[in-house]
């Protein structure tokens, strides 16, 4: 599929809604010009007239070919200068040739009037919209943007969700795994939202579609397919729409409505979609409800209420996907065996007890989701290994005592290992003793498994589906696992977490046992035997340590004394960009000492909270030159009763080029948070949060020469911080020294609260913005 490149300068997203606002209601007629004056003036919001807008997202033809400069002037005229218009008709033509910018002038060209009235300028956004839909390069792109018309206005719309549906509807021809499909939908969506048609989502791996868009997309779908759809999402219906004009509906969409039940039966032969999810009020479906609608391929009830499930729906032997996800009420679930050709079958938070043995029958299933479907405790023999087929299983949150003995009373965990197509699995294992001590590693490209006895550790290690990662969460040693899970599972964990593994005592072993070197996040928590986390001992490797890792976390380790107290081999923890470390009382002297900050170069955050340290980071008999962290944006301190200064040592080798973000809260002996020598290199912060700090006295304390003499510099310069925050800081007096120049030319907020003695004034930081002061 051929890419698209959109300009990021244009805020297509303030764009569209203001075009919305500009076109709703019903406009009188001493309105309408106002109306269109302000629709006009929409531009100069924006900072773009109408030509650089559309010569932004045309791209270079303008500039390298002959012809397109004036065929592009006729075009933006056509447009009559609305930006939604521009910013589709633009992406639409990029790198096409002369004969589609030509087409794109005759299509749009509309007689001239003097004055725009509202029916106008609705007309040209339609034009432009429908031109943009037929320039799209295939079949897939046209149904997947049709099919995103389906959701409520400002819904962010899953990408995984559309995956799905896509599948079922077989919107992508000659594909044959689930992978490749979620590729192709993946792409086409990106594509979309390139050619201004979708607009990100505010939630990860989501997209939305504008009201403005999703109307006019609803309306192309009507016309251009034999089928027409019924789409009324997010309308607030309490009752089912009734009779349509036509029998002849390919889709059916009433998302989040309150509907409270359903016809007794309804005659739609040609439906293969019907989206009821969120109507948190139907509780009842009746019994010969489905039978008008064997063609079913599509059926979303997530979010019902209703107990069970209706008996005609067995009949709907054509279904690909079901989706019965937060079904809290629903536990009886076993004529969905009936539904041979069944593919994808979701059950998220479900009320089902058990599996029922009836599944064994979804021989073509390729997706089967059961995450957090907390009452399923039992799983029988031979229903998971009977779908081989089955590409990506979840599991999570629920069933994880698989079989140990051969009393063949529930499945065994080598079911799983039977399944030759399965690429993705999210699944708890109670113990280490479920996994079978002998088998060929799997080939599985995402997985995350949790191996512990503890149902809340379990529960907390549950991730969304639409989070791919390979985790490893293990209550015990890498060395209890048979040498297939660490060849299958281990050597490719990218997330790498303990929790209360009471018999851990040095991280570097199980990184040599487990070969941990793609790890890129390290959770240790509650390991109750670790003094030093990375002790090297006789094994000292001659390879770097962790080499991937970005993240480590450290929390409620209860005698653990320091990370790592001797020198790493070159290389080792080189990628860390986050350091977090929560309620380890005995940790002392410094967080970070030289040994690793020489090694994490690349630090950009650190957060600690509950410690006995001393010092964040230790310089102390540093012999190397140059300056150490350079990249540091935020740092976090709280609750660190011993904590005296930010670091040990030379602060000539602390350079804070990038420091953004400072919070420090109850670190009672704390007399000053930097040292002026270091405020050259305060260039990018931007936020300086201090609060419940008792022994503050002031927040850039001086430094003493050789002899013991003060220095004071003449002016102290802060040039980026916006945000001062100082909030109970009793002994606080000043923000460096009266006697030199404070200057804080964009500071815009001060909040000072139960500062009594601070006698630095709002005048005093010289700000050229008008400051917000929040005095208390």
């Amino acid at each position: 599929m051929g890419g698209v490149v959109v300009s990021q300068t244009v805020d297509l997203r303030k764009i569209q809604g203001d075009i919305a606002h500009g076109l709703k209601g019903n406009p009188t007629s001493i309105e309408v010009q106002d109306r269109t004056d302000e629709l006009r003036n929409i531009l100069n919001d924006h900072g773009d007239d109408p030509w650089t807008l559309f010569t932004q997202k045309a791209g270079d033809n303008l500039k390298v070919q002959p012809g397109f400069e004036e065929i592009g002037k006729k075009i933006v005229e056509e447009c009559r200068g609305l930006p939604i218009a521009l910013s589709t008709i633009g992406s639409a033509l990029y790198k096409k040739d002369l004969t589609y910018w030509e087409t794109a002038t005759t299509r749009l060209h509309s007689s001239k009037t003097a004055s725009i009235k509202q029916d106008d300028l609705n007309s040209v956004i339609r034009k432009c919209i429908e031109l943009s839909y037929s320039f799209l390069p295939n079949d897939t792109y046209k149904r997947v943007f049709l099919m995103c018309s389906f959701f409520p206005e400002d819904y962010n719309i899953p990408k995984e969700t559309l995956t799905r549906y896509g599948m079922g509807l077989a919107l992508i021809p000659n594909i044959e795994r689930v992978k490749e499909a979620r590729g192709d939908i993946h792409q086409t969506v990106e594509e979309l939202e390139a050619a201004s048609l979708l607009l990100d989502g505010n939630k990860e791996d989501t997209i939305k579609m504008h009201d403005v868009i999703c109307d006019i997309s609803i309306q192309i779908g009507d016309n251009q397919q034999q089928s027409k759809s019924v789409v009324k999402a997010g309308k607030k219906l309490a009752n089912w729409p009734g009779d349509f004009s036509t029998t002849s509906i390919g889709a059916i969409s009433l998302i989040s409505n309150h509907l409270t039940k359903l016809p007794n039966r309804v005659n739609y032969p040609e439906t293969e979609t019907l989206l009821l999810q969120d109507n948190k009020n139907l509780r009842l479906v009746p019994d010969e409800f489905f039978l008008g609608m064997r063609a079913l391929k599509v059926l979303d009830f997530t979010g019902a209420r209703f107990k069970s499930l209706t008996s005609s729906t067995q009949q709907l032997s054509l279904l690909y996907l079901l989706s019965l996800d937060n079904y809290r009420f629903l536990n009886d679930v076993s004529m969905i065996g009936e539904l041979n050709r069944l593919e994808i079958l979701t059950l998220r938070m479900s009320g089902i007890t058990s599996l029922p043995e009836s599944f064994a029958n979804l021989k073509e299933l390729r997706i089967l989701d059961i995450t957090l479907s907390l009452q399923c405790e039992n799983v029988p023999p031979g229903v998971i290994s009977s779908m081989d087929k089955l590409e990506e299983l979840y599991m999570q949150g629920c069933f994880a005592d698989w079989e140990i003995t051969n009393e063949n009373r529930k499945a065994n965990f080598q079911e799983i290992l039977t399944l030759g197509s399965l690429t993705i699995l999210k699944v708890d294992i109670k113990s280490v003793c479920c996994l079978p001590p002998y088998s060929v590693a799997p080939n599985w490209e995402k997985f995350d498994i949790c191996v512990s006895d503890s149902e809340e550790c379990r529960l907390a290690n549950t991730a969304q589906w639409a989070s791919f990662t390979r985790g490893l969460t293990t209550g015990v040693n890498l060395e209890a696992f048979p040498e297939w899970f660490r060849q299958a599972v281990s050597h490719k964990a990218e997330k790498l977490s303990y929790q209360l593994c009471g018999n851990l005592s040095n991280i570097l072993q199980e990184y040599l046992y487990g070969n941990f070197d793609e790890v890129k996040s390290l959770y240790i928590d509650q390991c109750a035997d670790i003094a030093q986390l990375i002790k090297l001992g006789n094994g000292l490797p001659n390879q770097p340590v962790f080499p991937k890792l970005e993240k480590l976390n450290i929390h409620h380790m209860q005698k653990t004394e320091g990370i790592c107290a001797e020198e790493l081999p070159p290389g080792s923890l080189q990628q860390v960009k986050m350091v977090e470390v929560s309620e380890c009382p005995k940790l002392k002297d410094s967080l970070l000492p030289p040994n690793l900050i020489q090694r994490m170069s690349n630090l950009e955050e650190v957060k600690v909270t509950g410690t006995s340290i001393n010092a964040v980071f230790g310089f102390d008999g540093i012999t190397f030159q140059g300056g150490q962290l350079r990249k540091l944006k935020r740092l976090t301190l709280h609750n660190l009763s011993q904590l005296t200064s930010l670091w040990k040592g030379p602060s000539e080798l602390v350079m804070f080029h990038r420091l953004e973000v400072v919070k420090v809260s109850q670190c009672e002996n704390l007399r000053y948070i930097f040292p002026y020598t270091v405020c050259d290199y305060l260039c990018h912060l931007q936020v300086l949060w201090l609060e419940d700090c008792s022994g503050l006295e002031k927040v850039i304390g001086g430094n003493t020469d050789e002899n013991g003499v003060h220095e004071v510099p003449e002016s102290i310069t802060l040039p980026r911080l916006t945000t001062l925050t100082l909030q109970r800081l009793p002994h606080l007096t000043d923000f460096y020294t009266q006697e030199a120049y404070l200057s804080c030319p964009e500071l815009q907020r001060l909040h000072k609260q139960d500062c009594k003695r601070l006698r630095t004034n709002l005048s005093d930081y010289h700000s050229d913005q008008e400051i917000q002061e929040k005095s208390s």
